[in-house]
């Protein structure tokens, strides 16, 4: 059995840059300038710091809920995509319960982009709306 290797995300990446840089200034600020950006959308969520990407089944007529922090002031963009057996839609609720983005186009593939006015709790929930079950997976900024 071979050694399962670590995953390199993006935070390690940085994190590795940074111990390699010998100090030098012009790079520290563009890790710096790389962690702003990476900070964007999702701050956390029921798989850890974002941003997300994960699939899940959901069985026919079925929704998943995936509770999520985002930042304030900052686009949040999420994608669902399912395997294109069903139709899915994507909502994205606020934590009052309100839902602050729905895409119910028909089809396999939703989007939603929202600018939370403050940091807080948010709930994204894939739905399958078909008659069978679907892989859908979740991807966020």
């Amino acid at each position: 059995m071979r050694p399962r290797l670590p995953v390199a995300t993006p935070q390690a990446l940085l994190d590795e840059a940074e111990q390699l840089s010998g100090g030098d200034p012009t790079i520290l600020a563009r890790i710096t300038a790389q962690r702003q950006q990476a900070a964007k959308g999702v701050t956390a969520s029921s798989f850890g710091a974002g941003p997300v990407r994960v699939s899940r089944e959901i069985p026919a007529k079925a929704a998943w809920r995936i509770a999520l922090t985002v930042r304030g002031g900052e686009p949040l963009h999420m994608i669902a995509i399912g395997d294109g057996d069903t139709d899915i839609d994507l909502e994205i609720r606020d934590a009052r319960g309100r839902i602050v983005c729905d895409d119910r186009t028909p089809g396999h593939y939703a989007r939603c982009t929202v600018t939370a006015a403050f940091a807080g709790q948010y709930t994204a929930r894939i739905i399958n709306r078909g008659l069978i079950k679907t892989l859908a997976t979740l991807v966020s900024n």
